[in-house]
């Protein structure tokens, strides 16, 4: 089965006209994660894993300011693979061909999201990617 991805990069001019620029990209399979997390979620878990080398396309975002860590929740339990510092409505975009490197550079088992914003955060994880080795 197929899956695609539409990512969507725009910028406005303070005249109201726009620029928009679409990439479709497709795949074999797709992990979808949108739920939201009350302010005051400490390390929660967040079951995915993600193999960074088989991506070919990413989006995390989130409307409220949140931590995202990967694979360890840090503090005590040891220092997390990578950390996310999200800001509100500033997703991590990046699909296959950018010109930007993939911001994952590690295999994640697990993600570890903290909410300490003052309001709930509506968090939104895609990932597309090709299942097949």
């Amino acid at each position: 089965m197929s899956v695609s991805h539409v990512f969507t990069r725009s910028w406005k001019r303070s005249d109201g006209s726009p620029v928009n620029y679409e990439k479709t990209v497709t795949s074999d399979t797709d992990t979808d994660h949108s739920q939201a997390y009350a302010d005051g979620t400490i390390d929660q878990l967040i079951d995915i894993a993600i193999d960074f080398s088989r991506t070919k396309g990413l989006f995390i975002g989130s409307d409220q300011d949140v931590t995202l860590e990967t694979n360890n929740p840090g503090g005590a339990s040891g220092t997390p693979d990578q950390t996310f510092n999200l800001k509100a409505n500033c997703p991590i975009e990046w699909t296959e061909d950018d010109v930007a490197t993939n911001p994952i550079t590690v295999d994640i088992t697990a993600i570890y999201i903290t909410n300490d914003s003052g309001e709930t955060a509506n968090v939104e994880i895609h990932n597309l990617y090709d299942a097949t080795p």
